[in-house]
């Protein structure tokens, strides 16, 4: 793509307000209220949030570009890179039990598998006896 030679200054999107607060949250600066003359640099902003423009030799931010490189910032307030997940595969259940081919003593009909649960009632006995007397030696 290209590369941000010159740090460049962005306004803060004044007059749209719910992307004024995503850059306010993103900054994370306590009670910071951007005004007209309030400007961030190019250095928070990723390759991906600027476009190219024909005829121009300074880069565009994107309309809706959001700062999110800090690295001044605390490694606990830096956002990770995350690594998108496979699509979870798809599993079948069987109910048949494999049976091993090359042995000559087993009988090769299929097992039926019995898969209701088994359930056995189970007495705990506790003991509440608490002495209230101490014992000295």
């Amino acid at each position: 793509m290209f590369s941000v030679g010159k740090i460049l200054y962005s306004s803060f999107p004044i007059k749209n307000e719910e992307l004024t607060q995503l850059w306010v949250n993103a900054i994370r600066r306590k009670n910071f209220n951007p005004t007209q003359w309030s400007r961030i640099c190019s250095v928070h902003f990723t390759e991906n949030d600027f476009m190219i423009r024909p005829g121009s030799d300074r880069p565009l931010l994107k309309i809706n570009a959001v700062p999110s490189v800090f690295p001044s910032f605390p490694t606990y307030y830096q956002s990770k890179n995350k690594k998108p997940r496979k699509p979870p595969t798809l599993r079948t259940i069987t109910n048949e039990v494999p049976i091993p081919a090359d042995e000559s003593n087993v009988d090769n009909t299929c097992l039926e598998v019995d898969n209701t649960p088994t359930f056995t009632d189970v007495e705990v006995q506790t003991s509440n006896t608490y002495t209230t007397e101490v014992k000295l030696k």
